[in-house]
């Protein structure tokens, strides 16, 4: 993944993190929604950036909560705010985490920057390291789609991720549009269950 992990790495990952302004209270609803359809005492969030969905669960009473995080400086914003991150790739950190080690496992916005030859590897490592529920909030499309994303190619993909989820081997537990009135950016989220 050596393109999209220096792209996300470096100033083009920055400058990400510096646009991304979330407040998590905005998406205050929705953790606290899937906090308690899954009764979630742990949760890992790939891609956690500076932390504002793990924030959201942290307020919705999830005890134990750790990210992923590939940009430096994102991370280091989200131990500013007190919560657990690893640095590093997430096929790469999945394959070491033991299977079944947290009640949720989640993406927000981060498999549509998965390319096409890691993306069904990164969606296993998902569901063996999850206990029960396994959740995607991504942007969707009726057939794999590449989006040019700020003038760059091979950095968005558009799916059908909750089809390729279920054809893993998962159930649906419930799905929907989170709008901007939500904290996100239209996107579609699936609740799964191994």
């Amino acid at each position: 993944m050596s393109a999209q992990t220096d792209l996300w790495s470096g100033k083009f990952g920055d400058q990400y993190t510096e646009r991304n302004q979330v407040d998590w209270i905005d998406r205050s609803n929705f953790w606290r929604e899937m906090a308690a359809t899954t009764r979630a005492t742990s949760a890992l969030e790939i891609g956690c950036n500076v932390g504002h969905n793990l924030i959201g669960l942290r307020a919705a009473g999830v005890q134990k909560l750790i990210g992923i995080e590939l940009n430096e400086k994102a991370a280091k914003a989200a131990r500013e705010r007190h919560l657990t991150v690893v640095d590093g790739e997430a096929h790469f950190i999945l394959q070491h985490l033991t299977e079944g080690q947290f009640d949720l496992v989640f993406t927000a916005g981060v498999l549509i920057h998965v390319p096409p030859d890691l993306i069904k590897e990164m969606m296993l490592g998902m569901i063996r390291v999850s206990g029960r529920y396994i959740l995607v909030v991504e942007y969707e499309s009726e057939a794999e789609e590449e989006i040019v994303y700020r003038g760059r190619k091979q950095a968005l993909w558009k799916r059908p991720y909750g089809e390729m989820m279920k054809a893993l081997g998962v159930t649906e537990v419930k799905t929907g549009i989170l709008e901007k009135k939500d904290g996100f950016d239209n996107c579609t989220y699936w609740l799964m269950e191994k």
